[in-house]
C-alpha cells in the first residue's frame, strides 16, 4: 500500500445540486452547474460529492416539503450502485442514511411547492485503502489529525476479505481507534487486506479531519 490520505471537509455544504424552478408543472434541478430537469429523463453529468469519499446526501427547506419524495440514485467508492427515497422536510434538514461516491440523478415525485436544497451531510466513509500482503511485514499506520472547531469523531475500520472480490465485505473495528476525537496513530501487523475511515463531524464544526494510511516498506 501506498501512503492514501482521505481528507474529511466536517461542514455540511449544500452544494450537490440547487432547486432551479418550483413551478406546478416542473421540478427542474441544477446538477453540477447543468440544467437538468429529471421529470422528463434528462440524464445529467455524474457529480462527484467527494474525492475518495462516500457521503450522506441532505434536503433542506424552510418551507413544508414533506410530501415530497426524492429518489437519489449514485454510485459508491467502490462503483456499486446506490438509490434511496426521501421525503422532504418541514422547514428543517432531512438526511439520508446511504453514502453517495456520485450522485447521477435526483428525480421528484410529488411537487415540491418550495424552494430547497441538496447537499452533503455530515457523516461519511473512506474508499478501502488496500493493503499489499505480498509485503513482509505486513505493518499499516494508521495516522489521525484534527482540525476541527469542535470535536468530530472518526472509527477505523479493518476488513479480512479479498476487497476485488466481494461486494459486502465484512468489517471490524480497528483495536484503539472507535470514535477517536483527537489526533493519534497505531500501527497494526496482521492480515487485514484493506482499512477505511468512518467520519462523523459536529453540526458546527469548520475545520477538517485527515487520515493516514501507510504500509511499511513504502
Amino acid at each position: 500500500m501506498r501512503p492514501v490520505i482521505f481528507s474529511f471537509p466536517t461542514q455540511t455544504v449544500n452544494g450537490v445540486c440547487a432547486t432551479q424552478t418550483t413551478t406546478a408543472t416542473d421540478q427542474s434541478l441544477v446538477l453540477n452547474g447543468l440544467l437538468s430537469n429529471f421529470n422528463a429523463g434528462v440524464t445529467p453529468f455524474a457529480v462527484t460529492v467527494a474525492p475518495g469519499l462516500q457521503r450522506t446526501l441532505t434536503i433542506t427547506s424552510t418551507g413544508n416539503i414533506s410530501t415530497a419524495t426524492f429518489t437519489i440514485t449514485g454510485i459508491d467508492t467502490s462503483g456499486y450502485a446506490v438509490s434511496t427515497t426521501l421525503t422532504g422536510p418541514n422547514n428543517a434538514t432531512a438526511t439520508t442514511v446511504a453514502e453517495f461516491f456520485k450522485v447521477t440523478a435526483i428525480s421528484v415525485g410529488t411537487i415540491a411547492t418550495s424552494a430547497f436544497t441538496v447537499g452533503v451531510g455530515i457523516t461519511g466513509t473512506s474508499r478501502w485503502a488496500i493493503v499489499d500482503t505480498f509485503q513482509n511485514p505486513v505493518a499499516v499506520s494508521v495516522a489521525i489529525t484534527m482540525n476541527t472547531a469542535t470535536t468530530s469523531l472518526v472509527t477505523i475500520q479493518r476488513t479480512f476479505d479479498p476487497i476485488s472480490t466481494t461486494t459486502t465485505p465484512g468489517v471490524v473495528t480497528a483495536a484503539g481507534l472507535s470514535a477517536i476525537g483527537t489526533s493519534t496513530s497505531l500501527t497494526y501487523s496482521d492480515n487485514a487486506t484493506a482499512y477505511r475511515a468512518i467520519f462523523l463531524a459536529s453540526t458546527t464544526a469548520t475545520g477538517t479531519m485527515n487520515v493516514n494510511f501507510n504500509q511499511s516498506g513504502y
